[in-house]
């Protein structure tokens, strides 16, 4: 659905029967509506419409800054995103940095997005061992990545909002809840739960059984 995705599954209750005492497993259809994981550009040029090339102008523009700022606000980001032409060096850098904090999975560890940079990785600016540097200069020099969108914000991490991470090398870990807040969602939650009885019957049944093997296995 856009954006997010449904997951499907099973939840179970146990609950006493009757006057007997005996315990019986009660076991329906589950499902939850999720962030996807997804690259971040990809996933802005979807929201806003648009080409890559395109998104540094639309975030511009204040209404569509804020809406993106609200939608990706707090969200757990990932970064050495996968297949990026040149970021061996990077991604080593991020293997080691989550093997110290312990964090993330694997080895790439996830973070908590605070803000879009009012400035873009060519011109925002920090000190680096006593010289003024550029993101997209700092990147370039030290993990030889050539950015590819470098007119676009930063991703702002750590307390202050100070770590700056060039959009392109990040991506969204994906698996947060996500709220039924569209007519799209309704549909797709709706489509999903709304199954003729003998088929979300042999769901459950099918589910149950497999309950039983586990537990004499």
């Amino acid at each position: 659905v856009g954006s997010k995705e449904l997951w499907l599954g099973m939840k179970q209750t146990v609950q006493l029967t009757g006057g007997s005492g005996k315990a019986a497993l009660l076991v329906d259809l589950g499902i939850a509506l999720v962030k996807r994981q997804a690259d971040v550009i990809e996933f802005l040029c979807e929201e806003l419409k648009c080409r890559g090339n395109a998104l540094a102008q639309k975030l511009k523009d204040p209404k569509w800054r804020r809406e993106v700022e609200k939608q990706i606000k707090n969200r757990q980001i990932t970064h050495g995103r996968r297949g990026h032409a040149a970021s061996a060096k990077y991604t080593d850098w991020t293997a080691r940095w989550a093997g110290h904090y312990q964090k993330g999975s694997g080895p790439r560890p996830a973070r908590k997005l605070r803000s879009l940079s009012e400035m873009s990785a060519s011109e925002y600016m920090f000190d680096h061992q006593g010289q003024q540097k550029s993101v997209q200069q700092f990147f370039e020099e030290k993990y030889g990545m050539k950015l590819r969108y470098p007119d676009l914000p930063c991703l702002c991490f750590g307390a202050q909002g100070k770590n700056a991470v060039p959009m392109e090398l990040c991506e969204f870990g994906g698996g947060e809840p996500a709220g039924i807040d569209s007519q799209p969602d309704r549909d797709a939650v709706i489509k999903h739960t709304s199954g003729q009885a003998r088929e979300r019957l042999q769901k459950v049944q099918g589910f149950a059984r497999e309950v039983k093997a586990e537990a004499s296995a």
